[in-house]
């Protein structure tokens, strides 16, 4: 009797069997081909009817894995490495950014109004950074005082 034959399961079909059980037991699907793309597709659209469109399946099929607390928590994990990620990449290009309003405040080419709103862009972050700055070591202070008054 030859492999097609037999009712043993291949090896490939034994490793599916496996996870399937696995992931039974943990109550959470296994993993499919199209798992990365739901993800994306849960991280660029907020509508599940924009999701099944972008990843091509069945809408009960989305719906099911959004039901899934573990798979679900993997998505919000996604969601904050990419914000993550945004909020580096944005600290990273602060230092050159925040020269591009000062030497067009201090261009004597630029128009006088283009000046003076490149000047008022300058002043109004250096006042919003100074009041933050200002409002974290009040915050800091005042911890530090309420960790003081617990101990005694």
């Amino acid at each position: 009797m030859n492999r097609a034959e037999s009712n043993e399961p291949t090896r490939g079909e034994m490793d599916d069997l496996t996870e399937i059980v696995a992931a039974k037991e943990k109550k959470t699907p296994p993993r499919r081909a199209y798992h990365e793309r739901l993800v994306a597709a849960f991280l660029a659209n907020t509508k599940i009817a924009d999701v099944v469109l972008a990843v091509d399946l069945d809408r009960r099929t989305v719906q099911r894995w959004a039901a899934v607390p573990q798979w679900w928590a993997e998505v919000e994990k996604a969601r904050a490495d990419v914000l993550s990620e945004v909020l580096n990449r944005l600290r990273n290009s602060m230092l050159e950014v925040t020269g591009v309003p000062i030497s067009v405040a201090l261009d004597p080419n630029e128009p006088g109004q283009v000046r003076v709103r490149a000047a008022s862009v300058v002043i109004e972050t250096f006042a919003a950074l100074q009041n933050h700055s200002d409002l974290e070591r009040r915050m800091a202070a005042l911890e530090l005082m309420a960790t003081q008054k617990e101990k005694r």
